[in-house]
């Protein structure tokens, strides 16, 4: 990447690892602010991409979660993850979506890496593997399934049958 670029400032925020412990009660009014930051920080010309990133790369899991499920209430419907889909773009987009996401619907975006994974000629084993010791005794595994199946037509099971073998296939499965 290029030194100094926005997705660079956005990984040297996750790196630095001081995102609130899940354990951090959620705080009605620290929700509301965070709403009103992320409104404010997309509003009228031009991105506050700065205000996203600390958000995104500080606030527990839940509390994003939280801010969320909150949004569309302080902000006539509007759902916060729409608000990132305007204000960014590409691998940004993907980045900040993901921080999002995966504190709403982890399962879904463990189904979407596994189908990345898969998808197309060859299959990109480094992800596919990560993903799944990452998530494997997780809820979000349990999710992905469901999402899997719902969204691709077959198992998830299936799906990682049809691109490994052997011991690679029974380790993952």
């Amino acid at each position: 990447g290029i030194p100094g670029s926005k997705l660079e400032r956005l990984l040297t925020i996750l790196v630095q690892g001081r995102r609130d412990p899940e354990t951090t009660p959620i705080d009605a009014q620290q929700v509301d602010d965070d709403v009103e930051a992320f409104y404010k920080a997309a509003k009228g010309f031009g991105t506050d991409e700065a205000t996203f990133f600390r958000l995104l790369g500080s606030r527990s899991r839940k509390h994003l979660a939280a801010v969320a499920a909150r949004y569309p209430q302080l902000k006539k419907g509007k759902e916060l993850d729409d608000v990132i889909k305007s204000e960014f773009s590409g691998k940004l987009e993907d980045a900040c979506r993901f921080l999002l996401l995966g504190s709403i619907r982890m399962g879904k975006v463990v189904a979407k890496l596994i189908r990345h994974a898969v998808k197309g000629a060859g299959t990109d084993d480094d992800l596919l593997i990560l993903t799944v010791i990452q998530h494997h005794d997780t809820a979000a595994m349990r999710d992905a399934s469901i999402e899997y199946e719902s969204k691709y037509g077959k198992t998830l099971a299936r799906a990682i049958k049809g691109d490994t073998s052997g011991n690679y296939e029974r380790a993952l499965l």
